[in-house]
């Protein structure tokens, strides 16, 4: 293995423990700490709670409205970017959307199962849509340079 492919590898490995973190214990961005997700209402209907989220934002403090909207499309963009550096097997825009939406289910599914975190379909969309925007990155950063 390359010494970049390495270095990918690590910093994937890195990225995706930290998404476990957030996705299971949490992350208190205001003070920088670990702290624990608040059991809340689960969402099996598709865009349900970003409907409510965009069209109700004046019921919700800005620190709600963004980390609920822009959260979970920011926690996959490195997932989008990354896959296809590491992976010579993900380097296509439908393996890493199927990727991508198969892993963000499978969270949202033990976030229900375990209690930890709160289970939402919409969560599990904009996850895809974060990764879709990384290799958007990706093409535009490593396809162009590559010819």
């Amino acid at each position: 293995m390359k010494v970049m492919g390495k270095i990918g590898f690590i910093l994937f490995f890195i990225y995706f423990i930290i998404v476990m973190i957030i996705s299971f214990i949490g992350i208190d961005i205001q003070n920088l700490r670990i702290s624990s997700l608040e059991s809340g209402k689960s969402n099996f209907v598709p865009f349900d709670s970003l409907s409510m989220y965009l069209l109700e934002k004046e019921h919700y403090n800005l620190d709600t409205w963004f980390y609920s909207t822009f959260g979970p499309l920011l926690l996959f963009l490195p997932m989008g970017l990354l896959l296809p550096v590491v992976f010579k097997n993900m380097q296509t825009l439908r393996s890493v959307v199927l990727f991508s939406f198969v892993l963000s289910v499978l969270i949202e599914v033990l976030q229900y199962v375990t209690g930890l975190g709160v289970m939402d379909i919409d969560d599990a969309i904009l996850n895809t849509a974060g990764a879709i925007t990384g290799y958007l990155f990706y093409t535009i950063l490593f396809k162009k340079t590559a010819k």
